[in-house]
């Protein structure tokens, strides 16, 4: 076939070439897709069922549970949904099992599930620098100083080794 009938990508340039442009659209239309499927998963009249659920019984794995989905579910549909993810997150703050200790990652380990009680949690998995939420102590700084890295502190072989690498006695 001459190469000006041959049937081209949906998303590849006239050129030829994949360009930023064209990515991008593809990127596009490629969440659209998926996010419908996840709207038929997840149709509208199971979240509010969901949300209905969940004021009833105070955790996300119990509603999901007793509605047939995953966490995962939720929590995916959080990540793009903001409307979804403002109702979850203000259903959560009413309702949080952290107790006092709501906003730390003791409050994560009692069961709250709010948005400060799962950032609490992430926040202590990340940088040493990350700092907590609601808690009164600054973060511990276990960082070495950048100036006397490797300077200080290091440890010398009381016991001089022989080429390759043997000790002697």
């Amino acid at each position: 076939m001459p190469p000006s009938t041959r049937s081209r990508g949906r998303w590849i340039a006239p050129t030829g070439e994949r360009t930023s442009t064209t990515r991008a659209a593809h990127a596009a239309d490629t969440t659209a897709w998926k996010r419908a499927l996840r709207d038929a998963e997840f149709p509208p009249e199971a979240r509010v069922r969901f949300l209905d659920l969940l004021r009833e019984q105070r955790t996300v794995k119990a509603a999901a549970e007793d509605l047939g989905i995953t966490t995962a579910r939720v929590y995916g549909r959080m990540k793009w949904d903001e409307a979804f993810a403002a109702e979850v997150d203000e259903i959560l703050a009413a309702t949080c099992l952290g107790g006092d200790q709501c906003g730390t990652e003791m409050g994560y380990r009692y069961g709250g599930r709010c948005a400060d009680c799962r950032a609490a949690k992430h926040a202590t998995r990340g940088h040493p620098s990350a700092s907590p939420l609601r808690n009164d102590r600054p973060p511990a700084d276990d960082s070495p100083d950048p100036a006397t890295f490797g300077r200080t502190g290091t440890r010398s072989l009381s016991v001089p080794l022989e080429p390759f690498g043997r000790v002697s006695r």
